[in-house]
Parts: structure tokens; C-alpha cells; sequence
């Protein structure tokens, strides 16, 4: 089981983000939501992106029915001249995508 928890935040509560497993688009996540799936073993990536940010690609893997749990949130302010500059400076990364500590329902 895969836990992914998208942290509240003034910066952009009204986007919802678009959650990619293994490159594909698996939902949205609004802003302080949590989902969870069921994925199968051997090696994935995940990544959280927006209209204006994309996180990192994290890559993991599953071995065993062990559950893991990620967190999303955005790294900058609310200003768009803030967003814009990020943006041109950092290649859209705007996104953190963090694993915390496996999780367990």
C-alpha cells in the first residue's frame, strides 16, 4: 500500500495537483488530501505535478506487501512574481515530494 499526502498550503490550495505513477497518470490530489493505493512489487516512480510546479521523480521499490508513505507540498510562496522567477530559474521544480517514515495502516 502506498500512502501519498498532499500538505495544506495557502501558496496553491486551489490547484489540485495530478499524481503520475510509473510516468502514467493515476488522479488528482487536492489540497490537504490523502490517498492511498495498492501497487504491485518491483520497482516504480512517482511524481506530483502541477499547473505551474513538478516535483522530482522519486523512484522505489516494492518487495514485500509493505506500506510506504510520501508527502507533497510546494517549496515557495504565494507571489506569481516569485512563481515566474522559480520557474525560469529552476526548471519548474516546485514541488516537494518527500518519503516520510513507512507508514502503517
Amino acid at each position: 500500500m502506498v500512502k501519498l499526502k498532499r500538505k495544506s498550503s495557502v501558496t496553491d490550495n486551489g490547484c489540485p495537483y495530478k499524481v503520475y505513477v510509473d510516468n502514467k497518470f493515476f488522479c488528482k490530489i487536492l489540497d490537504n488530501q490523502e490517498i492511498g493505493f495498492e501497487i504491485g512489487k518491483g520497482k516504480h516512480t512517482l511524481q506530483v505535478k502541477s499547473p505551474y510546479f513538478r516535483s522530482d521523480i522519486i523512484e522505489f521499490d516494492v518487495d514485500t506487501d509493505e506500506f510506504l508513505s510520501f508527502i507533497c507540498y510546494p517549496k515557495y510562496t504565494n507571489s506569481k512574481i516569485t512563481k515566474t522567477v522559480i520557474k525560469l530559474l529552476s526548471n519548474s521544480v516546485g514541488i516537494a515530494l518527500e518519503k516520510n517514515a513507512d507508514y502503517y495502516f
